[in-house]
Parts: C-alpha cells; sequence; structure tokens
C-alpha cells in the first residue's frame, strides 16, 4: 500500500506560507530520495538467475584473473524491468550479494579510473559493480563457466523522482516520517527571498533531519544489515 505525498504536504503547509503546491511537493520527493540515500532505510533483495545475460566486458584492465590479460572475462547484466517491485525504484547501492550461497563484496567500478599497478585494485576473489544506467546493474568479472549461476543481490533502493505516492512505511513510521518533513521544511525554508523562507527555521529543521537519520541509522545497524542473517528485503524499521 502507498501513501500519497499530499498526507506529507498537509502537515507541513502551515510551516510554509505562501509556497505553491508543486514546490511542497516536489521538495517532500526530494526529501524522501535523500533520507533513502543518507539511511540505506529500503533495500530489496532478490534473486536473478534466468534474467541476468553474460556479455564481454569492453575494457581492458589488469585483472588478475586468467581470461583477463587482453579483457575478455564476462560480465552479468540484471535488467531490473525484469523485476515488477523494482519498477518505481532507482537503485542506490548493493549492500548483499552472493553467487551460489557464497557471500562476495562487491566494489563500485569508475570506468573514468585508470589503474597503473595491481595494488590499486583487489581482484582476487572480489566482484566488481557499476550501474551503466538506473535500469541495469552489471556485476564482473565472471568466468565463461560462471555464466548460469544464482545471484542474490540485495539492492539500497529509492523511490523515482516522478512519484506521486510512496510506500505507507515512510509515513507510518515516525522516525522515517518526521525525518522526510525535516528535510523537506528545510529545503523549502532555506530558499532565499521567498514568501516562505525562514532562515533560522531552516537551521532548525536541519538539526531535526540528522537527528532523525541516526536513529535510523543506528536502528538499521542493530537489525543486522549486510549479514546472511538479515531480513530478505524491504524496510529495516
Amino acid at each position: 500500500m502507498t501513501t500519497e505525498i499530499s498526507s506529507f504536504r498537509n502537515r507541513i503547509m502551515s510551516d510554509v506560507p505562501g509556497c505553491p503546491i508543486p514546490r511542497i511537493d516536489r521538495s517532500i520527493v526530494d526529501a524522501v530520495r535523500q533520507f533513502c540515500d543518507d539511511s540505506y532505510c529500503l533495500e530489496k533483495t532478490f534473486e536473478a538467475t534466468g534474467n541476468a545475460s553474460v556479455q564481454n566486458f569492453p575494457y581492458t584492465l589488469p585483472f588478475t584473473f586468467g581470461q583477463a590479460a587482453s579483457g575478455d572475462f564476462s560480465i552479468v547484466t540484471i535488467a531490473f524491468s525484469d523485476y515488477e517491485f523494482l519498477s518505481d525504484l532507482d537503485p542506490i547501492d548493493p549492500t548483499f550479494f552472493q553467487i551460489e550461497g557464497l557471500s562476495y563484496d562487491l566494489k563500485l567500478f569508475e570506468i573514468d579510473v585508470e589503474f597503473t599497478t595491481l595494488d590499486q585494485i583487489t581482484p582476487s576473489g572480489g566482484k566488481f559493480y557499476r550501474f551503466p544506467t538506473i535500469g541495469n546493474m552489471q556485476i564482473f568479472p565472471f568466468n565463461s563457466d560462471d555464466s548460469l549461476v544464482s545471484l542474490v543481490v540485495t539492492l539500497a533502493m529509492k523511490p523515482k523522482i516522478d512519484v506521486t505516492s510512496i510506500d505507507d512505511r515512510f509515513f507510518q513510521t515516525d522516525i522515517f516520517r518526521e525525518a522526510i518533513e525535516a528535510q523537506s521544511l528545510y529545503k523549502l525554508q532555506a530558499m532565499p527571498s521567498r514568501p516562505w523562507s525562514n532562515p533560522n527555521m531552516a537551521g532548525v529543521n536541519i538539526g531535526n533531519y540528522k537527528v532523525k537519520l541516526g536513529e535510523a541509522r543506528a536502528r538499521r545497524a542493530l537489525r543486522g544489515f549486510g549479514s546472511k542473517d538479515r531480513a530478505t528485503g524491504g524496510f529495516f524499521a
């Protein structure tokens, strides 16, 4: 179930008098996405087997894997469009990853980075990932005989920028709701030379946001996310 953005709007309108409704709604969505970025409060776990395709990685890198001397190793591409429950979400980062039940650490790979020595990367037993587009995740390197392995991936996610409603738990969980309201008010009140500008209250609200964010991170740590024993996806609260 989802909650309309208007439910948040109705709680903060009196603190930003004269602010147009579309601007308020934009600030709320931005605040939700910011909170997800900062807290990793929303995670989705899914298994990718038949939906993963293998292609040659088109870059020559100094990996120590046998087939990597020419850059000719395999990369698994996961298309989020194949999973309906990811359709209204954007990825932030993978927080958990398994191949055939064995956990691996994933490291973000930036294409613009040029490695000059093997000491700059940690390829042995590890995997790298990148998001070539918002709707795809690539994981590498794989040997050719790894192409049909069972991949289990947990992704920290956030709602897409054009949503008009969000999961109920953003509104019903006090820490989430209060953090989002504080971040939204901060964004609006910090705007200069507007009828609703209020630098003093903007400072108060960014402080409130940081307090709620700290509480959210503490609750996430207590739940043990990132371990094999954590929940299989969703909100940590």
